[in-house]
């Protein structure tokens, strides 16, 4: 191989680490304004699962209508952390809390989006630091489009 078609091939892995990016910083946006939508409660006509404040009530055991205070740290997480109100099942308000509802589903989302985003920008390529910048300056623009035109969008269907 020549220096020329390591260059090309390089280049290519660039371009499809940039395309990567811009993907998704669009999908970013939508995510970040699905979420403030539901923070709106925009979406309560969908369901419970749409209804952030639904999701809350999953996490966590009742008994009268209140929440259940926990006394003691649990085994599940090594002893090591103790939830302020008893869980309904193990990890409810941690880890599986993802899927309680909607807005934390869209949340982590749209954080592991971002995090896949500054890997690739910052850490992965070793660009130089202005094209990084440059990126992410772009990437910061792509994203604020796509939530401005996913919140139009949203709203214009909801009404």
């Amino acid at each position: 191989m020549n220096i020329f078609e390591y260059i090309s091939n390089l280049g290519d892995y660039y371009m499809f680490l940039v395309t990567l990016c811009y993907l998704l910083s669009i999908m970013v946006g939508i995510f970040i304004a699905i979420v403030s939508l539901i923070s709106d409660g925009s979406f309560k006509h969908l369901g419970d699962f749409w209804c952030k404040k639904e999701g809350k009530k999953r996490q966590w055991k009742k008994k009268d209508g209140q929440l259940v205070e926990n006394d003691k740290r649990l085994f599940y997480y090594l002893f090591l952390y103790k939830p302020k109100y008893k869980e309904k099942f193990p990890y409810s308000s941690v880890f599986i809390s993802v899927f309680n509802d909607a807005w934390s589903l869209f949340k982590h989302l749209y954080l592991i989006c971002l995090f896949i985003i500054v890997y690739i920008a910052l850490v992965l390529p070793q660009f130089p630091p202005i094209f990084a910048f440059i990126l992410i300056k772009s990437l910061l623009g792509i994203t604020l489009l796509s939530y401005q035109i996913s919140i139009r969008k949203i709203k214009k269907e909801n009404d």
